[in-house]
Protein backbone atom coordinates (compact mmCIF):
# COMPACT_ATOMS: atom_id res chain seq x y z
CA UNK A 1 0.00 0.00 0.00
CA UNK A 2 0.98 3.42 -0.16
CA UNK A 3 0.46 6.71 0.97
CA UNK A 4 -2.07 9.11 -0.67
CA UNK A 5 -0.47 12.48 -0.40
CA UNK A 6 -2.84 16.00 -0.64
CA UNK A 7 -1.69 17.99 -3.75
CA UNK A 8 -1.65 21.49 -2.16
CA UNK A 9 -4.03 23.81 -4.25
CA UNK A 10 -1.80 26.31 -5.73
CA UNK A 11 -0.70 29.23 -3.95
CA UNK A 12 -1.12 32.34 -4.86
CA UNK A 13 2.28 33.21 -6.83
CA UNK A 14 4.42 30.19 -4.82
CA UNK A 15 3.11 27.85 -7.21
CA UNK A 16 4.00 25.43 -5.21
CA UNK A 17 3.26 21.51 -6.27
CA UNK A 18 3.08 19.16 -4.20
CA UNK A 19 4.25 15.20 -5.63
CA UNK A 20 1.82 13.41 -7.39
CA UNK A 21 -0.96 11.55 -5.88
CA UNK A 22 0.03 8.62 -4.09
CA UNK A 23 3.43 9.54 -4.55
CA UNK A 24 5.91 6.67 -2.18
CA UNK A 25 6.82 8.28 1.12
CA UNK A 26 10.13 9.49 1.48
CA UNK A 27 10.04 12.67 4.28
CA UNK A 28 11.14 12.55 8.16
CA UNK A 29 9.04 13.40 11.09
CA UNK A 30 8.33 16.82 11.95
CA UNK A 31 10.51 18.74 14.33
CA UNK A 32 9.71 21.22 16.78
CA UNK A 33 6.66 22.02 15.64
CA UNK A 34 3.76 20.88 17.68
CA UNK A 35 -0.17 21.77 16.92
CA UNK A 36 -1.79 23.32 20.05
CA UNK A 37 -4.91 22.04 20.63
CA UNK A 38 -7.87 24.82 21.72
CA UNK A 39 -10.15 23.38 24.01
CA UNK A 40 -13.64 24.63 24.39
CA UNK A 41 -12.47 26.05 27.55
CA UNK A 42 -9.70 27.67 26.24
CA UNK A 43 -11.71 29.15 23.06
CA UNK A 44 -14.09 30.55 25.58
CA UNK A 45 -10.99 33.01 26.43
CA UNK A 46 -10.19 34.45 23.11
CA UNK A 47 -10.54 38.04 23.23
CA UNK A 48 -13.66 40.04 23.16
CA UNK A 49 -15.06 40.98 19.40
CA UNK A 50 -13.02 38.50 17.69
CA UNK A 51 -15.59 36.23 15.68
CA UNK A 52 -14.72 32.41 15.92
CA UNK A 53 -14.06 30.24 12.98
CA UNK A 54 -14.13 26.48 12.75
CA UNK A 55 -10.75 26.73 12.09
CA UNK A 56 -9.40 28.50 14.53
CA UNK A 57 -8.34 24.66 16.95
CA UNK A 58 -5.48 25.47 14.25
CA UNK A 59 -4.45 28.81 15.00
CA UNK A 60 -1.91 28.91 18.19
CA UNK A 61 -1.79 31.67 20.10
CA UNK A 62 -2.46 35.12 18.27
CA UNK A 63 0.06 37.93 18.41
CA UNK A 64 -1.60 41.05 19.87
CA UNK A 65 -1.52 43.03 16.70
CA UNK A 66 -2.98 39.68 14.67
CA UNK A 67 -5.79 39.89 17.72
CA UNK A 68 -6.54 43.82 16.64
CA UNK A 69 -6.39 43.35 12.77
CA UNK A 70 -8.89 40.24 13.15
CA UNK A 71 -11.43 42.28 14.92
CA UNK A 72 -11.17 45.13 13.14
CA UNK A 73 -11.76 42.61 9.71
CA UNK A 74 -14.85 41.19 11.42
CA UNK A 75 -17.32 42.74 8.73
CA UNK A 76 -15.09 41.40 5.97
CA UNK A 77 -13.66 45.19 5.78
CA UNK A 78 -10.66 47.45 7.20
CA UNK A 79 -11.12 50.31 9.43
CA UNK A 80 -8.62 50.94 11.77
CA UNK A 81 -6.17 49.10 10.06
CA UNK A 82 -4.79 50.21 6.15
CA UNK A 83 -4.16 48.10 3.77
CA UNK A 84 -0.34 48.47 4.56
CA UNK A 85 -0.80 47.56 7.89
CA UNK A 86 -2.97 44.44 7.55
CA UNK A 87 -0.46 43.16 5.09
CA UNK A 88 2.52 43.50 6.93
CA UNK A 89 0.84 41.88 9.83
CA UNK A 90 -0.14 38.84 7.99
CA UNK A 91 3.40 38.75 6.69
CA UNK A 92 4.81 38.59 10.42
CA UNK A 93 5.24 42.51 11.67
CA UNK A 94 4.22 41.87 15.33
CA UNK A 95 5.31 45.18 16.82
CA UNK A 96 3.03 48.76 16.11
CA UNK A 97 6.43 50.22 16.30
CA UNK A 98 7.26 48.27 12.76
CA UNK A 99 3.81 49.16 11.41
CA UNK A 100 4.60 53.13 11.67
CA UNK A 101 7.78 53.13 10.05
CA UNK A 102 6.98 51.11 7.37
CA UNK A 103 3.58 53.46 6.83
CA UNK A 104 5.75 56.14 7.33
CA UNK A 105 7.55 55.02 4.58
CA UNK A 106 4.52 54.83 2.38
CA UNK A 107 3.72 58.56 3.27
CA UNK A 108 7.07 59.41 2.39
CA UNK A 109 6.71 57.61 -1.07
CA UNK A 110 3.77 58.65 -1.77
CA UNK A 111 5.28 62.54 -1.35
CA UNK A 112 8.21 61.93 -3.26
CA UNK A 113 5.35 61.09 -6.12
CA UNK A 114 4.04 64.09 -5.68
CA UNK A 115 6.98 65.73 -5.58
CA UNK A 116 8.24 64.25 -9.14
CA UNK A 117 4.65 64.40 -10.83
CA UNK A 118 1.34 65.68 -10.69
CA UNK A 119 -1.01 62.57 -10.38
CA UNK A 120 -3.54 64.01 -12.71
CA UNK A 121 -6.07 63.27 -15.35
CA UNK A 122 -8.64 60.29 -15.52
CA UNK A 123 -8.60 57.49 -13.10
CA UNK A 124 -7.18 55.26 -15.53
CA UNK A 125 -4.31 57.86 -16.17
CA UNK A 126 -3.59 58.38 -12.22
CA UNK A 127 -3.87 54.84 -11.83
CA UNK A 128 -0.63 54.60 -14.89
CA UNK A 129 1.13 57.31 -12.91
CA UNK A 130 1.17 55.51 -9.81
CA UNK A 131 1.71 52.17 -11.10
CA UNK A 132 4.87 53.27 -13.19
CA UNK A 133 6.11 55.22 -10.17
CA UNK A 134 5.65 51.93 -8.08
CA UNK A 135 7.68 49.90 -10.86
CA UNK A 136 10.14 52.54 -11.11
CA UNK A 137 11.16 53.82 -7.76
CA UNK A 138 10.25 51.04 -5.62
CA UNK A 139 9.88 47.14 -7.20
CA UNK A 140 13.59 47.94 -8.92
CA UNK A 141 14.84 44.75 -7.92
CA UNK A 142 12.72 42.09 -10.35
CA UNK A 143 9.96 39.55 -9.80
CA UNK A 144 10.41 36.23 -7.61
CA UNK A 145 7.66 34.49 -7.35
CA UNK A 146 8.43 33.75 -3.59
CA UNK A 147 8.12 37.45 -2.49
CA UNK A 148 5.05 38.07 -0.73
CA UNK A 149 6.51 39.26 2.42
CA UNK A 150 5.17 43.55 2.00
CA UNK A 151 8.14 44.55 3.79
CA UNK A 152 10.57 43.08 2.00
CA UNK A 153 9.19 44.20 -0.99
CA UNK A 154 9.63 47.72 0.62
CA UNK A 155 13.20 47.17 1.53
CA UNK A 156 14.70 44.83 -1.16
CA UNK A 157 12.80 45.79 -4.14
CA UNK A 158 11.62 42.32 -4.71
CA UNK A 159 7.97 41.25 -5.91
CA UNK A 160 5.63 38.58 -6.85
CA UNK A 161 1.67 38.93 -7.65
CA UNK A 162 0.98 39.48 -4.21
CA UNK A 163 3.01 41.90 -2.96
CA UNK A 164 3.05 44.02 -6.12
CA UNK A 165 -0.62 43.59 -5.96
CA UNK A 166 -0.83 45.15 -2.47
CA UNK A 167 1.36 47.97 -2.81
CA UNK A 168 -0.28 49.30 -5.79
CA UNK A 169 -3.56 49.37 -4.05
CA UNK A 170 -1.78 51.23 -1.29
CA UNK A 171 -1.01 53.82 -3.59
CA UNK A 172 -3.85 53.76 -5.77
CA UNK A 173 -6.47 53.92 -2.33
CA UNK A 174 -4.39 56.70 -1.13
CA UNK A 175 -5.30 58.34 -4.26
CA UNK A 176 -8.46 58.25 -3.71
CA UNK A 177 -8.88 55.63 -6.75
CA UNK A 178 -11.40 52.50 -6.01
CA UNK A 179 -9.28 49.36 -6.58
CA UNK A 180 -9.58 45.61 -5.34
CA UNK A 181 -7.71 42.37 -5.45
CA UNK A 182 -8.23 39.76 -8.18
CA UNK A 183 -7.64 36.01 -7.27
CA UNK A 184 -6.86 33.60 -9.58
CA UNK A 185 -5.97 29.76 -8.96
CA UNK A 186 -2.07 30.89 -8.54
CA UNK A 187 -1.83 34.39 -9.63
CA UNK A 188 -3.36 37.84 -8.41
CA UNK A 189 -3.57 41.14 -9.69
CA UNK A 190 -5.41 44.49 -8.77
CA UNK A 191 -8.81 45.92 -10.38
CA UNK A 192 -9.54 49.41 -10.58
CA UNK A 193 -13.04 50.42 -10.99
CA UNK A 194 -14.03 52.99 -13.49
CA UNK A 195 -16.67 55.01 -13.95
CA UNK A 196 -17.37 53.31 -17.32
CA UNK A 197 -15.73 49.74 -16.41
CA UNK A 198 -13.18 47.64 -15.25
CA UNK A 199 -9.49 47.94 -16.06
CA UNK A 200 -7.72 44.63 -14.51
CA UNK A 201 -3.76 45.40 -14.35
CA UNK A 202 -0.98 42.98 -14.18
CA UNK A 203 1.15 44.24 -11.46
CA UNK A 204 3.68 42.31 -11.99
CA UNK A 205 4.54 43.77 -15.75
CA UNK A 206 5.75 46.86 -14.98
CA UNK A 207 5.01 48.21 -18.95
CA UNK A 208 1.36 47.19 -18.60
CA UNK A 209 -0.28 50.59 -19.07
CA UNK A 210 2.36 51.46 -21.92
CA UNK A 211 0.95 48.25 -24.15
CA UNK A 212 -2.43 48.86 -23.26
CA UNK A 213 -3.71 48.36 -26.68
CA UNK A 214 -1.11 45.49 -27.75
CA UNK A 215 -2.75 42.52 -25.85
CA UNK A 216 -0.47 40.21 -27.71
CA UNK A 217 2.95 42.00 -26.08
CA UNK A 218 1.03 42.12 -22.69
CA UNK A 219 0.37 38.41 -22.49
CA UNK A 220 4.22 37.94 -23.49
CA UNK A 221 5.62 40.03 -20.77
CA UNK A 222 3.15 38.46 -18.65
CA UNK A 223 4.27 35.01 -19.66
CA UNK A 224 7.64 36.26 -19.69
CA UNK A 225 7.68 37.41 -15.87
CA UNK A 226 5.21 34.80 -14.66
CA UNK A 227 6.15 31.35 -16.45
CA UNK A 228 4.30 29.48 -19.53
CA UNK A 229 1.97 27.54 -17.25
CA UNK A 230 1.26 29.87 -14.64
CA UNK A 231 0.75 32.94 -17.27
CA UNK A 232 -1.73 30.24 -19.19
CA UNK A 233 -4.03 29.48 -15.89
CA UNK A 234 -4.31 32.95 -14.96
CA UNK A 235 -5.54 33.66 -18.30
CA UNK A 236 -8.01 30.85 -18.48
CA UNK A 237 -9.32 30.69 -15.00
CA UNK A 238 -12.02 32.80 -13.36
CA UNK A 239 -11.45 35.60 -11.35
CA UNK A 240 -12.54 36.38 -7.97
CA UNK A 241 -12.63 40.05 -6.85
CA UNK A 242 -11.15 40.00 -3.39
CA UNK A 243 -11.18 42.70 -0.51
CA UNK A 244 -8.05 44.35 1.30
CA UNK A 245 -8.94 41.83 4.13
CA UNK A 246 -9.05 38.72 1.28
CA UNK A 247 -5.67 39.78 -0.06
CA UNK A 248 -4.19 40.36 3.79
CA UNK A 249 -5.48 36.37 3.63
CA UNK A 250 -3.51 35.37 0.92
CA UNK A 251 -0.08 36.43 2.30
CA UNK A 252 -1.08 34.37 5.40
CA UNK A 253 -1.77 31.05 3.27
CA UNK A 254 1.48 31.69 0.62
CA UNK A 255 3.54 31.44 4.02
CA UNK A 256 1.53 28.98 4.59
CA UNK A 257 2.89 27.12 1.56
CA UNK A 258 6.57 27.96 2.75
CA UNK A 259 6.19 26.28 6.14
CA UNK A 260 4.72 23.13 4.41
CA UNK A 261 7.66 23.16 2.33
CA UNK A 262 9.73 22.95 5.18
CA UNK A 263 7.99 20.73 7.39
CA UNK A 264 6.18 22.94 9.45
CA UNK A 265 3.36 21.49 9.41
CA UNK A 266 1.45 23.57 12.81
CA UNK A 267 2.87 26.71 11.47
CA UNK A 268 1.73 25.97 8.09
CA UNK A 269 -2.08 25.14 9.51
CA UNK A 270 -1.75 27.93 11.80
CA UNK A 271 -0.98 30.67 8.58
CA UNK A 272 -3.65 29.07 6.87
CA UNK A 273 -6.50 29.02 9.79
CA UNK A 274 -5.40 32.89 10.00
CA UNK A 275 -6.12 33.10 6.05
CA UNK A 276 -9.11 31.87 6.64
CA UNK A 277 -10.09 34.15 9.46
CA UNK A 278 -9.89 37.03 6.91
CA UNK A 279 -11.40 35.36 3.58
CA UNK A 280 -13.88 32.03 4.74
CA UNK A 281 -14.70 31.66 1.57
CA UNK A 282 -10.47 30.88 0.32
CA UNK A 283 -10.90 27.63 -1.67
CA UNK A 284 -6.97 27.37 -1.73
CA UNK A 285 -6.93 28.17 1.85
CA UNK A 286 -8.54 25.72 3.02
CA UNK A 287 -7.07 23.11 0.53
CA UNK A 288 -4.53 23.98 1.77
CA UNK A 289 -5.25 23.18 5.53
CA UNK A 290 -6.42 20.73 5.11
CA UNK A 291 -3.49 19.50 2.99
CA UNK A 292 -1.36 20.02 5.77
CA UNK A 293 -3.06 18.03 7.73
CA UNK A 294 -3.25 15.33 5.48
CA UNK A 295 1.02 15.78 5.05
CA UNK A 296 1.73 16.05 8.54
CA UNK A 297 -0.21 13.22 9.14
CA UNK A 298 2.08 10.95 6.41
CA UNK A 299 5.04 12.91 8.06
CA UNK A 300 4.30 11.18 11.87
CA UNK A 301 3.32 8.01 10.45
CA UNK A 302 6.32 7.45 8.48
CA UNK A 303 8.03 8.17 11.77
CA UNK A 304 6.39 5.38 13.09
CA UNK A 305 3.78 7.93 15.59
CA UNK A 306 0.55 6.29 14.16
CA UNK A 307 -1.45 7.33 17.36
CA UNK A 308 -0.47 11.47 16.54
CA UNK A 309 -0.79 10.45 12.60
CA UNK A 310 -4.39 9.01 13.08
CA UNK A 311 -5.21 12.18 15.51
CA UNK A 312 -3.83 14.33 12.36
CA UNK A 313 -6.34 12.60 9.74
CA UNK A 314 -9.34 12.20 12.30
CA UNK A 315 -8.92 16.48 12.73
CA UNK A 316 -9.59 16.30 8.76
CA UNK A 317 -12.32 14.16 8.54
CA UNK A 318 -14.40 16.26 11.04
CA UNK A 319 -13.92 18.89 8.77
CA UNK A 320 -14.02 17.54 5.51
CA UNK A 321 -15.29 13.69 5.42
CA UNK A 322 -15.85 13.73 1.80
CA UNK A 323 -11.73 14.56 1.50
CA UNK A 324 -10.38 11.54 -0.24
CA UNK A 325 -6.83 11.67 0.50
CA UNK A 326 -7.92 11.70 4.39
CA UNK A 327 -10.14 8.50 4.13
CA UNK A 328 -6.87 6.83 2.32
CA UNK A 329 -4.50 7.72 4.74
CA UNK A 330 -6.37 6.86 7.64
CA UNK A 331 -6.77 3.33 6.16
CA UNK A 332 -3.24 2.82 5.62
CA UNK A 333 -1.82 4.38 8.98
CA UNK A 334 -4.20 1.59 10.46
CA UNK A 335 -2.84 -0.60 7.97
CA UNK A 336 1.07 0.42 9.02
CA UNK A 337 0.34 0.44 12.56
CA UNK A 338 -1.12 -2.95 12.88
CA UNK A 339 1.52 -4.42 10.48
CA UNK A 340 3.75 -3.33 13.28
CA UNK A 341 2.25 -4.93 15.98
CA UNK A 342 1.28 -8.11 14.15
CA UNK A 343 4.90 -8.25 13.99
CA UNK A 344 5.69 -7.72 17.59
CA UNK A 345 3.25 -10.43 17.96
CA UNK A 346 0.91 -7.64 19.65
CA UNK A 347 -2.53 -9.29 18.44
CA UNK A 348 -4.48 -7.76 21.50
CA UNK A 349 -3.28 -4.40 20.55
CA UNK A 350 -3.58 -4.45 17.02
CA UNK A 351 -7.14 -5.69 17.62
CA UNK A 352 -7.89 -2.56 19.75
CA UNK A 353 -6.66 -0.39 17.21
CA UNK A 354 -8.63 -1.99 14.24
CA UNK A 355 -11.77 -1.69 17.03
CA UNK A 356 -11.28 1.93 16.92
CA UNK A 357 -10.82 2.38 13.48
CA UNK A 358 -13.83 0.74 11.98
CA UNK A 359 -15.94 2.91 14.83
CA UNK A 360 -14.51 6.35 13.92
CA UNK A 361 -14.99 4.92 9.45
CA UNK A 362 -17.67 2.89 10.06
CA UNK A 363 -18.22 2.31 5.97
CA UNK A 364 -14.25 1.84 5.18
CA UNK A 365 -13.52 -1.19 3.30
CA UNK A 366 -10.32 -1.69 4.98
CA UNK A 367 -11.19 -2.52 8.55
CA UNK A 368 -13.56 -5.81 8.21
CA UNK A 369 -11.02 -7.72 5.78
CA UNK A 370 -8.21 -6.73 8.18
CA UNK A 371 -10.08 -7.92 11.17
CA UNK A 372 -10.31 -11.10 9.50
CA UNK A 373 -6.90 -11.23 8.35
CA UNK A 374 -5.62 -10.63 11.52
CA UNK A 375 -7.32 -13.57 13.26
CA UNK A 376 -6.11 -15.79 10.47
CA UNK A 377 -2.51 -14.32 11.53
CA UNK A 378 -3.02 -15.13 14.84
CA UNK A 379 -4.63 -18.62 14.64
CA UNK A 380 -1.39 -19.44 12.57
CA UNK A 381 0.71 -18.11 15.39
CA UNK A 382 -0.61 -19.72 17.86
CA UNK A 383 -0.58 -23.04 15.60
CA UNK A 384 3.44 -22.46 14.63
CA UNK A 385 4.10 -21.86 18.44
CA UNK A 386 2.59 -26.05 19.31
CA UNK A 387 -0.35 -23.66 21.56
CA UNK A 388 -3.11 -25.69 19.77
CA UNK A 389 -5.79 -24.78 22.46
CA UNK A 390 -4.89 -21.28 22.47
CA UNK A 391 -5.96 -21.44 18.52
CA UNK A 392 -8.78 -22.40 18.94
CA UNK A 393 -10.02 -20.48 21.60
CA UNK A 394 -8.74 -17.62 19.14
CA UNK A 395 -11.07 -18.94 16.36
CA UNK A 396 -14.06 -18.88 19.18
CA UNK A 397 -13.25 -15.23 19.84
CA UNK A 398 -13.20 -14.97 16.09
CA UNK A 399 -16.48 -16.75 15.45
CA UNK A 400 -18.15 -14.81 18.66
CA UNK A 401 -17.56 -11.39 16.84
CA UNK A 402 -17.50 -12.23 13.27
CA UNK A 403 -20.15 -15.21 13.63
CA UNK A 404 -19.25 -18.50 11.35
CA UNK A 405 -19.16 -16.71 7.81
CA UNK A 406 -17.42 -18.04 4.69
CA UNK A 407 -14.85 -16.02 4.27
CA UNK A 408 -13.89 -16.71 8.14
CA UNK A 409 -14.26 -20.62 7.95
CA UNK A 410 -11.88 -20.28 4.59
CA UNK A 411 -9.41 -18.63 6.11
CA UNK A 412 -9.06 -20.57 9.36
CA UNK A 413 -9.15 -24.19 7.89
CA UNK A 414 -6.34 -22.69 5.67
CA UNK A 415 -4.03 -22.34 9.04
CA UNK A 416 -4.91 -25.44 10.71
CA UNK A 417 -4.66 -27.04 7.08
CA UNK A 418 -1.30 -25.35 6.83
CA UNK A 419 -0.04 -26.93 10.30
CA UNK A 420 -1.20 -29.98 9.56
CA UNK A 421 1.27 -29.85 6.57
CA UNK A 422 3.80 -29.04 8.75
CA UNK A 423 3.30 -31.46 11.17
CA UNK A 424 3.39 -33.86 8.53
CA UNK A 425 6.27 -32.94 6.35
CA UNK A 426 8.01 -33.32 9.64
CA UNK A 427 6.67 -36.72 9.34
CA UNK A 428 4.89 -36.64 13.10
CA UNK A 429 2.28 -38.99 11.38
CA UNK A 430 0.28 -39.88 14.06
CA UNK A 431 0.24 -36.33 15.36
CA UNK A 432 -1.02 -35.34 12.22
CA UNK A 433 -3.79 -37.71 12.36
CA UNK A 434 -5.28 -36.88 15.71
CA UNK A 435 -4.56 -33.01 14.79
CA UNK A 436 -6.77 -33.67 12.01
CA UNK A 437 -9.31 -35.43 13.75
CA UNK A 438 -9.64 -32.42 15.79
CA UNK A 439 -9.85 -29.93 13.36
CA UNK A 440 -12.24 -32.02 11.15
CA UNK A 441 -14.78 -32.46 14.40
CA UNK A 442 -15.53 -28.47 13.99
CA UNK A 443 -15.39 -28.66 9.86
CA UNK A 444 -16.32 -32.14 8.96
CA UNK A 445 -17.10 -31.51 5.72
CA UNK A 446 -13.96 -29.35 4.59
CA UNK A 447 -12.44 -31.36 1.45
CA UNK A 448 -8.77 -30.38 2.14
CA UNK A 449 -8.47 -31.47 5.41
CA UNK A 450 -10.39 -34.91 4.54
CA UNK A 451 -7.86 -35.45 1.58
CA UNK A 452 -4.89 -34.62 4.05
CA UNK A 453 -5.95 -36.74 6.84
CA UNK A 454 -6.13 -39.54 4.60
CA UNK A 455 -2.54 -38.50 3.22
CA UNK A 456 -1.49 -38.95 6.60
CA UNK A 457 -2.86 -42.33 7.76
CA UNK A 458 -1.23 -43.55 4.50
CA UNK A 459 1.98 -41.97 5.18
CA UNK A 460 1.75 -43.32 8.77
CA UNK A 461 0.90 -47.28 7.91
CA UNK A 462 3.38 -47.50 4.88
CA UNK A 463 6.37 -47.89 7.16
CA UNK A 464 4.19 -50.80 8.84
CA UNK A 465 3.86 -52.27 5.77
CA UNK A 466 7.23 -52.52 4.28
CA UNK A 467 8.25 -54.04 7.94
CA UNK A 468 5.28 -56.43 7.20
CA UNK A 469 3.98 -55.83 10.51
CA UNK A 470 0.60 -56.20 8.71
CA UNK A 471 -1.13 -56.36 12.15
CA UNK A 472 -0.61 -52.35 12.91
CA UNK A 473 -0.42 -51.32 9.11
CA UNK A 474 -4.08 -52.45 9.49
CA UNK A 475 -4.89 -50.76 12.68
CA UNK A 476 -3.31 -47.53 11.16
CA UNK A 477 -5.15 -47.92 8.15
CA UNK A 478 -8.51 -47.75 9.43
CA UNK A 479 -7.52 -45.84 12.81
CA UNK A 480 -10.61 -43.38 13.11
CA UNK A 481 -12.44 -44.50 10.41
CA UNK A 482 -16.13 -45.60 10.40
CA UNK A 483 -17.00 -48.94 8.32
CA UNK A 484 -18.88 -48.64 5.15
CA UNK A 485 -17.02 -44.85 4.82
CA UNK A 486 -13.59 -45.95 4.30
CA UNK A 487 -12.12 -44.53 1.31
CA UNK A 488 -11.39 -46.46 -1.41
CA UNK A 489 -7.43 -45.83 -1.39
CA UNK A 490 -7.37 -46.96 2.01
CA UNK A 491 -10.00 -49.60 1.66
CA UNK A 492 -7.36 -50.99 -1.53
CA UNK A 493 -4.24 -50.90 1.11
CA UNK A 494 -6.20 -52.73 3.14
CA UNK A 495 -7.35 -55.76 1.23
CA UNK A 496 -3.55 -55.32 0.14
CA UNK A 497 -2.54 -55.73 3.90
CA UNK A 498 -4.90 -58.77 4.44
CA UNK A 499 -3.46 -60.69 1.37
CA UNK A 500 0.28 -60.16 2.08
CA UNK A 501 -0.01 -61.16 5.97
CA UNK A 502 -1.74 -64.71 4.64
CA UNK A 503 0.43 -65.12 1.72
CA UNK A 504 3.81 -64.58 4.00
CA UNK A 505 2.49 -66.62 7.19
CA UNK A 506 1.43 -69.52 4.02
CA UNK A 507 5.06 -68.61 2.88
CA UNK A 508 6.29 -69.54 6.40
CA UNK A 509 4.28 -72.54 6.65
CA UNK A 510 2.19 -71.31 9.41
CA UNK A 511 -1.61 -72.44 7.45
CA UNK A 512 -3.17 -72.06 10.88
CA UNK A 513 -2.63 -68.98 11.73
CA UNK A 514 -3.15 -68.11 8.21
CA UNK A 515 -6.72 -69.52 8.12
CA UNK A 516 -7.27 -66.82 11.32
CA UNK A 517 -6.03 -64.22 9.67
CA UNK A 518 -8.06 -65.09 6.79
CA UNK A 519 -11.35 -65.69 8.91
CA UNK A 520 -10.09 -62.18 10.63
CA UNK A 521 -10.34 -60.53 6.94
CA UNK A 522 -14.04 -62.13 6.63
CA UNK A 523 -15.29 -60.29 9.57
CA UNK A 524 -13.49 -57.10 9.43
CA UNK A 525 -16.37 -54.66 9.28
CA UNK A 526 -14.57 -52.04 7.09
CA UNK A 527 -14.22 -55.42 4.26
CA UNK A 528 -17.55 -56.49 4.69
CA UNK A 529 -20.41 -57.33 2.07
CA UNK A 530 -19.80 -59.83 -0.59
CA UNK A 531 -17.66 -57.77 -2.94
CA UNK A 532 -15.39 -57.94 -0.60
CA UNK A 533 -15.02 -60.91 0.73
CA UNK A 534 -11.82 -62.58 1.80
CA UNK A 535 -10.56 -66.17 1.62
CA UNK A 536 -7.05 -67.55 0.67
CA UNK A 537 -7.56 -67.12 -2.94
CA UNK A 538 -9.23 -64.13 -3.30
CA UNK A 539 -7.50 -61.42 -5.18
CA UNK A 540 -6.62 -59.25 -2.28
CA UNK A 541 -4.18 -57.17 -3.71
CA UNK A 542 -5.86 -54.54 -3.74
CA UNK A 543 -3.34 -51.14 -3.55
CA UNK A 544 0.24 -51.99 -2.93
CA UNK A 545 3.13 -50.14 -1.59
Amino acid sequence: MRYFRSVILTPILALLASAALAAPLARTAPGRATLRFVTAAAAADRPVGLPATPYQVFEGPLRPLEVELFADAADGRLHRYSLLSAALVASGVDRPETLRRWEGRLDALLAELGDAMPVTGTPQEQAQAIFEFMHRRILVAGYSRNCTDLAAALEQGRFNCVSATVLFNCLAERYGLHVCGLETPGHALSRLILPDGRLDVETTCPRWFQLMHDPQRQAELVERTLGAEPAAAASHKPCREVSGPQLAAMIYYNRGVDRLAEQRFADALADNAKALRLDGASVTARGNLLAALNNWAIALASGGQYTDACQRLEQGLSFDPGYEAFSTNYAHVHYEWVESLLKAGRYEAALAILDHGVQRMPGCAYFGPATLDLYRRWIGSQLAAGRVAEAWAVLARAEARLGRSPQLTEAAVAEFNAHALKLLAEQRFEETVAFLDGVLSHWPTAAALRDNRRIAVMRWAEPAFHQGDYAEAIRRTTYGATPGQLHASLLGNLRYGYYHWIEDLRAAGESSAAEQVAARAHQDPFLSGAEQQVSADADLTGRGF
